[in-house]
């Protein structure tokens, strides 16, 4: 008999081995600003969502220093975190979400957070009928602007240096 294959668990896994490597290929603008070599994995938070009672862990929290000649007074803090979820079934409250953990990480920390979602699923959900909500978040000289209600990644997201 065979056992069921976890994949989750070994996404999981997969980028915190190659964690450096993903960010690098997939963050490069953000790494010139990080000290790769002192990141800290931090343990798996849980969030309760208050109204439906649902309990979500979040896949993968990276703290990292900010390079000391990096630092600015605009951007004075001195570590970030970069939250990784991996996405593998479409979720029509997927942007919701994403929010609610930004949310509340960012309560708890009180430092900058990189929020990344890995979609690897088929089909996107149909576009929600409630009108989008703008979000922006700043990192150094660059920006992540998005919608969140908008549950396709290449219309909600895009990383600029420019006004969004």
């Amino acid at each position: 008999m065979t056992s069921a294959i976890d994949h989750d668990q070994l996404f999981k896994q997969l980028l915190e081995t190659f964690f450096v490597d993903f960010i690098q290929l997939f963050a490069p603008a953000l790494t010139e600003h990080l000290d790769l070599t002192q990141l800290t994995f931090l343990p798996q938070q849980y969030f309760t969502d208050i109204i439906d009672g649902d309990r979500k862990a979040i896949d993968i929290l990276v703290q990292l220093p900010v390079k000391p000649h990096k630092i600015t007074n605009s951007q004075p803090t001195h570590t970030i975190l970069v939250h990784i979820e991996n996405q593998s079934t479409s979720e029509t409250d997927f942007a919701q979400r994403i929010f609610f953990y930004f949310a509340e990480l960012y309560r708890q920390y009180r430092i900058p957070i990189y929020p990344i979602a890995i979609f690897s699923f088929d089909r996107m959900p149909p576009p929600l009928s409630q009108p989008a909500t703008r979000s922006r978040q700043e990192f150094f000289d660059f920006r992540i602007c998005g919608h969140l209600s908008s549950p396709e990644p290449k219309r909600g997201t895009s990383l600029s240096n420019r006004n969004c």
